[in-house]
């Protein structure tokens, strides 16, 4: 297996690991939102919200489209955090047709 196969399964891991993680990556898949957006989508804490879009982006699967700002940021998802979602979401038709 090359670097890029494993570099992919340790983020579609990752993402598997956390139902909210999942959650935001979808949400953010056709959309641009700030965190009150998704927060109203995902019924968490803004403290877990922060950490969980911080950990996606760290993993570059999502952006933040102006980090300078301190309020009223946008976050979108990554070509790549969308390459993610689809093998996240393929794994769990599958298990679901199991």
């Amino acid at each position: 297996m090359d670097e890029i196969d494993e570099e992919i399964i340790e983020k579609v891991s990752f993402v598997r690991l956390s139902k909210h993680r999942a959650k935001i990556l979808k949400i953010l898949k056709n959309n641009i939102m700030m965190p009150s957006e998704i927060k109203k989508e995902n019924n968490l804490s803004y403290t877990h919200l922060s950490r969980y879009l911080n950990s996606l982006k760290d993993k570059k699967l999502i952006i933040c489209l102006n980090e300078q700002n301190k309020k009223g940021r946008y976050y979108k998802i990554t070509p790549e955090g969308e390459k993610i979602l689809n093998f996240v979401e393929d794994l769990d038709n599958k298990k679901q047709k199991d």
